[in-house]
């Protein structure tokens, strides 16, 4: 599974890439970030409409922990996303197939909720933060 994440400002463009392999090794982060100038005006209009889009939705990121039936957010506290059917079956299927912890990544938005990834990986690990960014 890929995801990924983007943060983008007049200055800067930042996108952080996750392949996790649906089996074997760890999840390899690539980040790829862009100074003002060396982007076409194309690539900056998009990744600044792409932005905006997600700003002005409300759209936010949600990672964490689930163990257990509970979701601990990588920033603390826990959450109780309002899954859909399907996506609460796949997360139940997983939790059935792992003993341990599983790291879990949605979106929320006012629309709605969309499990993006569930994985036997620690996704805390390289949650961006703003200082990062």
């Amino acid at each position: 599974m890929i995801g990924y994440v983007g943060i983008c400002t007049s200055e800067r463009v930042t996108l952080e890439s996750v392949y996790s392999p649906y089996r074997g090794a760890d999840a390899v982060v690539t980040r790829y970030e862009y100074q003002q100038g060396k982007l076409s005006f194309m690539q900056r209009e998009r990744g600044l409409d792409v932005s905006q889009a997600l700003r002005t939705g409300h759209v936010r990121l949600k990672q964490g922990i689930w163990h257990n039936g509970v979701i601990t957010l990588c920033q603390g506290g826990t959450a109780t996303p309002d899954f859909d059917a399907r996506a609460a079956g796949w997360l139940a299927a997983r939790t059935r197939n792992t003993s341990g912890e599983l790291g879990i990544a949605w979106l929320e938005a006012p629309e709605g909720t969309q499990l993006l990834l569930v994985a036997n990986e620690n996704f805390c690990r390289w949650q961006p933060n703003e200082d990062d960014l």
